[in-house]
Order: C-alpha cells, then sequence, then structure tokens
C-alpha cells in the first residue's frame, strides 16, 4: 500500500510538472508568435484575418485544408499582392482564431466565411482559393453565393468522391484526436512530435506554424471537422449545383512514378476535378508535394494571376 501511494505521489508530481510545463511553454510562444494580422468580432468569439494588397485591386480569398491556418499562404500571398488585393483567415480553431461553440457544420464554416468577407471586403466580389479541403470548402461556398463569386482557384484540393469514401477513415481517428487534445495539456504530443508542418515552408512559418498546432483547442476542432465531414458532404450536396459556366483552374500536383493505393486515388481525383464545369482547366506542377503553395509559390502564384486575368474570367 505504501508503495501505491508513493507511485501516486510522483505520478501527480510528473503531471503537474508536464502540465507548467506546457503552459510556459504556450506563453512563451505566445510572445515569439503574435497574430500576424487583426481580428473580426463575431460577438461571441473572434476569427483573425490578414491581408495585402492594394484595397482597390481585384479580390482573393483564401481558405486552407485540415487543421491549418493562414499562415499555409506565406509565401504565396506576398507574389499575389502584387496584383490583386488577397485576404486569407484562420477557420475557427486554428491558428489564431478562437474555436467556435457546438457541433461543426458546413453552415457554421460558410457563416463564418461570409463574416470574413463582409469584414476584409464588404459586398464585393472575389475568387476563391482553396487548399487541399478548403478546395472542397470553396466549391461549396461557390454553390451556396453563386453571385458574388467571380471563379474559384483548386490547389491539389479534396474531391467529392474522393472525400466519400474518407469518411469511415475520418470518423476513426476522432478517438485519438479527442485523446490528443486532453494530453496536450500535459504537452504530450508536442514531446513525441505528433503532427506536421510543411517541410517546405521557411523555418520562421514553420516555428510559427508548430505555436499553434499543439493547442488544444487547435486538436480538438481537427476532430470536429474529422467528425463532421460526412455531414459536411451532404449539405454541400444540398446546396445548387457550380453552374457550368463558373471559371475553375485547378493546380494539381504530379503523381509519383507507378502511383498506386491512396496516391493514385488522389491523382485520379483531380482528373475529376478537371471537369468540375465546362470552363475548368487542370494544370499539374512539376512537384510531388501536397503543398503546392510552399513547395513552388512561384508558380501557383503564376498560375492563379493568369487565370484570374484572362478573358474567362468575368
Amino acid at each position: 500500500m505504501k508503495f501505491f501511494v508513493v507511485g501516486l505521489l510522483v505520478l501527480a508530481v510528473v503531471l503537474v510538472g508536464l502540465a507548467v510545463l506546457e503552459s510556459s511553454t504556450l506563453q512563451r510562444q505566445a510572445r515569439d508568435h503574435p497574430p500576424p494580422g487583426i481580428f473580426v468580432n463575431l460577438g461571441d468569439r473572434a476569427l483573425h484575418t490578414q491581408c495585402a494588397g492594394d484595397a482597390d485591386a481585384p479580390l482573393l480569398l483564401l481558405e486552407t485544408g485540415a487543421g491549418a491556418s493562414s499562415l499555409d499562404w506565406a509565401s504565396v500571398m506576398p507574389l499575389l499582392a502584387r496584383n490583386f488585393r488577397v485576404c486569407a483567415y484562420d477557420r475557427a480553431g486554428f491558428g489564431w482564431s478562437e474555436r467556435a461553440p457546438g457541433a461543426r457544420s458546413f453552415d457554421a464554416i460558410a457563416a463564418d466565411f461570409d463574416a470574413f468577407w463582409e469584414a476584409v471586403a464588404p459586398g464585393r466580389d472575389a475568387i476563391l482559393v482553396g487548399h487541399s479541403l478548403g478546395g472542397l470548402f470553396v466549391q461549396g461556398y461557390a454553390r451556396r453565393y453563386p453571385n458574388r463569386v467571380r471563379s474559384i482557384v483548386i490547389v491539389d484540393g479534396l474531391e467529392r468522391q474522393l472525400a466519400g469514401a474518407m469518411v469511415a477513415q475520418s470518423e476513426s481517428q476522432v478517438p485519438i484526436l479527442r485523446l490528443g487534445a486532453a494530453l496536450s495539456r500535459l504537452g504530450i504530443p508536442r514531446r513525441l512530435s505528433l503532427g506536421k508542418v510543411p517541410a517546405n515552408a521557411p523555418q520562421e512559418v514553420q516555428d510559427a506554424m508548430r505555436a499553434r498546432l499543439y493547442r488544444a483547442g487547435s486538436i480538438a476542432t481537427v476532430a470536429d471537422e474529422a467528425e463532421a465531414l460526412g455531414g459536411m458532404l451532404g449539405e454541400i450536396d444540398a446546396l445548387p449545383p457550380l453552374s457550368d459556366d463558373l471559371p475553375v483552374l485547378v493546380l494539381a500536383r504530379s503523381a509519383p512514378r507507378d502511383a498506386e493505393g491512396f496516391e493514385k486515388d488522389w491523382q485520379d481525383a483531380q482528373a475529376r476535378l478537371g471537369q468540375l464545369t465546362d470552363q475548368t482547366e487542370l494544370t499539374i506542377l512539376p512537384t510531388e508535394d501536397h503543398h503546392l503553395q510552399f513547395a513552388a509559390p512561384e508558380q501557383v502564384a503564376a498560375q492563379i494571376t493568369a487565370h484570374a486575368q484572362s478573358d474567362a474570367v468575368p
């Protein structure tokens, strides 16, 4: 009995020590990596946003992938800002944005995107750009707000059919993500270096990403969106279809030689995205990295610029 009590005391001391160390780490990182943009007040919480470029230039709005933040566009935004007003934001729970109450849904995410849109460029039409899961979301936004979207750009994006096939796998990851969120208060995911940041991102961007990656709210929001994927697909399916006249640019990564399994499925999905509307153009970039915006930022920016300035975009 004595050894059991001593063991519990030692465990308690270790857990308290880990919690104190993690709290200190979070405070230091908050000082070292302050929000680069400004906040949009939604009443019960705030969304972090950042913009660059001439306020009167054509408007580009950027959406990120699963678990990501506006930092995902750090290498591309300055390039696009030469010709456009370009704005990015952190979805609720990610980056510097506060976590949203209640269950996640596409309707809630789209409402936040609309609030971001109205805050940075009230009443203006825009070209929407989405990476990975964000590519699926910008399709949904275009279906929800067809009169305000001039075109969409999908950067190695998730396609509807493939997303449907991933629902069960996505839901199976929720328990471990919930556990990770709980353990993050002790710094366990951080100590084990769980979760990755884009290897091609500049070092200072990687450091800022890691500062936000291991927060309990970030991990819990990844779990929320993973759990909600099937429902969100149903919400998007219920919206009016995309107009066949909508200009779409799909930028996809190159397939590795003899691609098979998930990689083959992903490449097939990019080909289907290339037929999204009658005005869709598919361009394969010479990199196998999913984060095209870091692996080939100049090419991504050049392709978006050419698309946005083409005669096809009204």
